[in-house]
């Protein structure tokens, strides 16, 4: 029986790596913001919310979950449109470096490109 995970030389297995750091890395921004209670508590949840569904859907994207991956691709995405408008003002309201934020953008950026890079090894199933 033959393993339906993705083949570490792929584009797409970085991909889903970096989108379950940044997942990780959203997560914490939601963490900080409930525990300073100085940010809006939607802004909290939203993070929370999208850290962990970025973290479960690169996942399963990596055992070649053909939805998974379209959603982690979307969410990517979505996540690096929003922050790099908002990136700044992130930083600001979570007490966080500029860098920071910058990273976060970045890292999902990184992630939707390297996953829809890998959309051939989908379409195989």
């Amino acid at each position: 029986m033959t393993s339906r995970r993705i083949v570490t030389a792929s584009p797409g297995f970085l991909g889903a790596l970096i989108g379950m750091a940044a997942g990780v890395a959203c997560f914490g921004y939601g963490l900080v913001g409930l525990a300073d209670a100085t940010t809006a508590i939607l802004l909290d949840l939203a993070f929370l919310l999208a850290g962990f569904a970025d973290v479960v859907l690169c996942y399963f994207a990596l055992v070649r979950s053909r939805a998974a991956w379209a959603f982690a691709v979307s969410l990517n995405g979505t996540g690096f449109l929003v922050l790099v408008f908002r990136a700044m003002q992130l930083a600001g309201e979570v007490s966080s470096t500029d860098v920071a934020a910058v990273l976060l953008c970045v890292a999902f950026l990184m992630a939707a490109f390297l996953l829809s890079l890998a959309s051939a090894e989908y379409e195989a199933d």
